[in-house]
């Protein structure tokens, strides 16, 4: 019965993370709110994804070695985290730490969500599901997720 929770808390999990419809408001956010110049947010939304390069391969290893579950819960608290750092940031280096913990938490979550979820369908005999992308059939990841 748990392998088949895995599947339905994969569909919650990715509904509650990749969920990032404020992404594109957030420049605004940026500008407006904090003050930050066009030189900074082109600073942040540059480093973020070096960053999650960066932790890709490390954050894959304690996959190995913790599991997949727990590298989710891992990328869950990190996102949860960066969240309230974005909430209560007013400074510069605030919201750096802001996208750090936030694409730390995509490379926990890169590649051992639907590992995980593909070796439940292994256990359940329901590999056909799968299609060639790597994502079940009713979920097709954005590009532009992040």
């Amino acid at each position: 019965m748990s392998v088949k929770n895995n599947i339905i808390k994969y569909y919650i999990y990715y509904t509650l993370v990749f969920t990032t419809f404020f992404l594109p408001f957030i420049i605004f956010y940026f500008q407006e709110n904090l003050s930050f110049s066009l030189s900074q947010i082109t600073l942040i939304l540059t480093l973020g994804p070096l960053i999650w390069i960066a932790f890709e391969i490390p954050s894959g290893y304690i996959a190995d070695r913790l599991g997949r579950k727990n590298s989710l819960i891992i990328s869950m608290l990190l996102q949860i985290s960066s969240l309230s750092v974005l909430f209560f940031s007013f400074k510069f280096y605030q919201v750096m730490i802001y996208v750090t913990l936030y694409y730390i938490s995509g490379a926990f979550a890169s590649g051992a969500d639907t590992a995980l979820v593909y070796d439940s369908l292994i256990e359940l005999k329901k590999v056909s599901g799968w299609e060639r992308g790597g994502n079940p059939k009713p979920i097709k990841r954005s590009r532009c997720s992040y």
